[in-house]
Parts: C-alpha cells; structure tokens; sequence
C-alpha cells in the first residue's frame, strides 16, 4: 500500500488537495484501489458519541459550517477544535505511535491511501510521499499551536500554494496523480 500524506496546518486546503487527487486517481486507473482517510475522522466520531449530549456535532456538520468549530460549547467549557485536540493529544499521551499503528497495523482495503491530516513529525515519516499545503491568506494568528509542530519539518516531497484557484489545485492534482500512477504500474 502506497501512503501519501498531505500537511500540515489547519484550514489551509488539504483535503480539498486530497479530493482531487483521488479523483484523478479513480478516474484514470480505476483498477487501482484509493481511500482518502483522515486520522482525525475516527477521533471526531469518538468524540461525538462521547459528547454529543452536550452539543457537540458530527464531523460533517464542522465540515459544512467551519466557523462553529469555534464556537464555545458551553457544557464542555471548550470549543469542537479544543475537544477534537486535546482528544487526540490524549491519546497520543497513552500510545505516541496510536496514528501510526492505525495507519500501518489497520487493513485499509486499498492499493494507495491518501491521508489528508498529517501533523506529526513521526506520521509524515511514515507516508511513502508527503506534501505541504500552504494558503497563504491564512495567518498565524488564525492557527492553533498544534499547527506549529510541523514548523521546522524538512522531509516533504514538495509544496502546494493553495490560493483558492480550483482550476490551479485541480491541474496540481492530476499532475500528481499521473506520476502516481506511471510510478505504480
């Protein structure tokens, strides 16, 4: 199973990357089997069976209606994006390769798999290929600190400018899922 990685700091267009790069790679090689994951979906499922009663929402919903993962959530003291994190954090406290065994130890039922939240030194080393996607409009005021970890990292395959241009992140992503493909066969 071939792994590629897309990091690393929050709202900068990593799974919007990662959607078009497997559907480039579905399109073009339909015999190859792609899953696009997220190491924080299973995390935002927990939580909201954990949390739901308070208020806490389903990950689509987050999805859908991005400024309310700010939003104060009363019951719990904390936001949807302070829960999600200090979940994930915990969990990493218990077992700090918990993304890693879930990566490599997990049958994912697919020749690549394409994980869009890649945030820790330890899980970019794991992936096959691992890309950097920046947004330039994003400030640092706007990030959490957990966005910092991946500040000095020197191991990506290359960097993605997401400026919002679709057409620009579509023709990125059917480049990359060309070499993909030429490297696969």
């Amino acid at each position: 199973m071939l792994k590629i990685g897309f990091g690393h700091k929050s709202g900068h267009g990593k799974d919007t990357f990662c959607k078009h790069l497997v559907t480039h790679l579905n399109c073009k090689a339909p015999d190859i089997k792609v899953k696009h994951i997220n190491l924080a979906d299973k995390l935002k499922d927990i939580a909201f069976q954990m949390y739901g009663w308070a208020g806490l929402e389903r990950k689509i919903y987050y999805e859908n209606n991005r400024p309310e993962r700010h939003e104060f959530i009363e019951p719990l003291g904390r936001t949807a994006l302070q829960i999600w994190i200090d979940l994930g954090q915990k969990l990493r406290e218990q077992d700090e390769k918990v993304w890693l065994n879930y990566l490599d130890k997990s049958n994912h039922n697919c020749d690549i798999l394409v994980c869009g939240d890649v945030r820790h030194p330890n899980e970019a080393d794991i992936m096959d290929q691992v890309y950097k996607v920046t947004n330039p409009r994003i400030t640092d005021l706007q990030i959490k600190n957990i966005d910092h970890v991946l500040d000095d990292y020197t191991g990506w395959h290359g960097e993605f400018i997401n400026d919002r241009d679709f057409k620009k992140v579509d023709q990125l992503m059917e480049g990359l899922a060309n070499k993909l493909i030429r490297g696969f066969k």
